[in-house]
């Protein structure tokens, strides 16, 4: 994979983080088209945007890891009382 590419894999990651194409450009501070342009590799993303791109995935990911801790803490204690299969 080309730096290019990777950029772009960034990029749709973040986007698909905010919902879509409005809200990361407003999460960007930029233009929707400059976004779809990234977004469909017609043009290469500034790297200060890709930086900004960056930090929204690892948001994104910190929110996934946690809502998973916080979804398997409610199935041990809603099965808290249920005897263990080991």
């Amino acid at each position: 994979m080309g730096i290019r590419a990777a950029y772009q894999s960034v990029i749709i990651h973040a986007c698909m983080a905010c919902g879509d194409e409005t809200a990361f450009a407003a999460a960007l501070g930029t233009s929707v088209p400059e976004v779809v342009d990234w977004l469909l590799g017609e043009r290469p993303v500034p790297p200060h945007y890709f930086l900004k791109a960056v930090d929204i995935v690892l948001a994104s990911n910190w929110k996934q890891i946690s809502d998973n801790r916080a979804f398997l803490e409610q199935v041990r204690r809603r099965n808290a009382a249920r005897p263990s299969r080991r």
